[in-house]
């Protein structure tokens, strides 16, 4: 038997994603040939995800172009994001054309949002799931697919799809969903495997994923998480020590002496005592033999994750910082699910953190960016929502110029032109009465008018002011520009600005203030109804006349040391 595994390229991508090999794949694939399934050259990987196809006719000829590598297989295997779901179903529609006896199976988040609606689109079922038209997806497993898988394989030749727990499927014309098995057996002990991907793009050989739980306390009703892993469960220390020891190993034979672990946890962020310690404790496993080198020895980086209000927990705090300030050496970066600074809005999402939550939380994560070296920090934030009103901008633009202008802190000074403005909801449970079947709600690049996409604001104010918003953002030189030229204004000849005059400080202070307000304001004048040419030329004049001001200044610094 053949199983292949795909990741679809995606309708858009942030060119600062770290890409690396798809684990949940990898976890699937180690589980079938460790439990003597499958052998490795019974299982092949392609990655497409490289490549970002933002339209159905440049998907179209990409995959025909992709199809001449795939050859024939039992069960194609599709991981479905929210970024890369019509381009899956393109995939398992064209799949399904060249190989109509293979079998496709869909995973992965998008899966998990939106389960069986899946089938009931390209199968077209009635009110009583029964199929009306033949459709081109066999099977759908939402939530983590380890285990899944596996019996599906086991069943795969007699045919008995009723044993396989997850499992959404057609029976005799007819939709079926198998019983919830959760969690999922052994699930803790499933050690990555390093397996050779098709791509044609570079991954970051020294980032790892990290399992460390299920579920999630939370308990938010938008959520399908909820569902599909219905308690939170964590996982071992022990476990996820082993794991990093396998992880260092797979690096090593690839010419990798460090790397970066991120734990997918919900909120990792109160274990990190315990798990620097542990890696302290551990030692590095080179081909099976123990080394005298402690395994923290071989960490470059964590990554963190956290909720807003436990970040403020005072034991918390305490912790987070103390460990950044022992281990200079590793790079942190924690990951905080702010979400919005409105109240209204945060009781749309079913959040229960209030704006005075979040706006101290990121004066805290602002202080320890600007305070330590080895630290930096990403947000979710869900900017637009159905609901979201002129206001609502207003109130998270105006939190975000006093928290950042405040702390004179230009990072992430792009959150505030994307953010406040930005589709990030995923309300496919709490909205699925209104929404289009067959849409993902989520759309973050421009396409607003997609059917059923609830994360768009149904006022009309609101919506006059987004289109004028997409229209200009083009004409506002791009955020790597700006940094580039906000890193020369605070970084050229940096000798001499430290000697340089009381005056010239004084004004190098209001080039960067100036360069700040500019930044957060080109969202807040077009609140104001400003002119979007006014606001564009303000901008241009911030970033390349405040250089030049600068630069002036400093030559005129020189010739007064030359001339004294």
């Amino acid at each position: 038997m053949k199983i292949t595994f795909i990741e679809a390229p995606h309708e858009w991508q942030d060119r600062d994603t770290i890409k690396v090999r798809n684990y949940g794949i990898e976890r699937i694939i180690s589980n079938l040939i460790c439990n003597g399934i499958l052998s490795k050259e019974n299982v092949s990987c392609y990655d497409f995800s490289f490549d970002c196809m933002p339209t159905k006719q440049e998907a179209y000829i990409y995959l025909q172009s992709k199809l001449e590598l795939i050859k024939d297989s039992d069960i194609f295997g599709i991981s479905v994001m929210e970024t890369n779901y019509s381009n899956s179903l393109l995939l398992a529609a064209l799949l399904k054309m060249k190989f109509p006896e293979s079998k496709i199976l869909f995973g992965g988040p998008a899966v998990s949002e939106l389960d069986k609606e899946i089938m009931q689109l390209v199968w077209q079922t009635d009110q009583n799931n029964n199929i009306s038209k033949i459709g081109f997806v066999d099977f759908l497993i939402p939530g983590m697919a380890e285990e899944a898988v596996l019996t599906l394989v086991q069943h795969f030749k007699d045919e008995q799809f009723q044993k396989v727990h997850n499992l959404i499927w057609i029976d005799n014309g007819k939709l079926v969903s198998n019983p919830i098995k959760y969690p999922p057996t052994n699930w803790k002990t499933i050690l990555p495997i390093d397996m050779q991907w098709n791509t044609n793009g570079k991954y970051k050989d020294d980032h790892f994923l990290l399992l460390a739980s299920y579920g999630c306390y939370a308990n938010c009703d938008f959520c399908a998480m909820i569902i599909k892993e219905p308690y939170y469960i964590e996982r071992e220390m022990p476990y996820i020590i082993e794991e990093i020891q396998s992880d260092v190993e797979i690096a090593r034979k690839r010419g990798v002496d460090k790397i970066f672990i991120q734990p997918i946890h919900q909120n990792y962020a109160h274990r990190i005592g315990q798990f620097m310690e542990a890696l302290e404790k551990a030692k590095v496993i080179i081909a099976g033999i123990e080394t005298y080198l402690s395994l923290v020895s071989k960490i470059s980086g964590i990554g963190l994750t956290s909720r807003a209000d436990t970040l403020l927990i005072a034991r918390n705090r305490e912790l987070i910082e103390s460990t950044i300030k022992r281990y200079p050496e590793i790079q942190f970066q924690l990951f905080v699910g702010i979400e919005n600074f409105s109240d209204e809005i945060m009781k749309e999402i079913g959040k229960t953190v209030p704006q005075r939550i979040n706006a101290e939380a990121m004066k805290f994560l602002v202080y320890l960016q600007t305070t330590y070296k080895n630290f930096s920090y990403l947000l979710s934030f869900i900017g637009l929502t159905h609901n979201t009103q002129l206001k609502h901008i207003k109130e998270n633009i105006n939190i975000m110029q006093e928290i950042f202008v405040t702390a004179r802190s230009l990072y992430p000074v792009h959150y505030f032109l994307q953010q406040p403005l930005r589709l990030g909801v995923k309300m496919a449970r709490k909205f699925s009465i209104q929404r289009a079947i067959g849409y993902y709600l989520e759309d973050n690049y421009g396409k607003v008018n997609i059917p059923g996409n609830l994360a768009y604001p149904k006022d009309k104010k609101t919506q006059q002011f987004l289109e004028r918003y997409y229209a200009m953002l083009p004409n506002v030189p791009e955020f790597s520009m700006r940094k580039r030229l906000y890193d020369e204004l605070m970084n050229r000849e940096i000798d001499i600005i430290e000697q340089a005059s009381q005056i010239l400080q004084i004004e190098k202070n209001i080039i960067e203030q100036y360069f700040l307000w500019t930044e957060l304001s080109i969202a807040n004048l077009l609140l104001d109804n400003k002119d979007a040419d006014s606001i564009v030329s303000v901008a241009e004049r911030t970033y390349y006349y405040g250089l030049q001001i600068l630069q002036r200044k400093l030559e005129q610094e020189k010739l007064v040391r030359v001339r004294y």
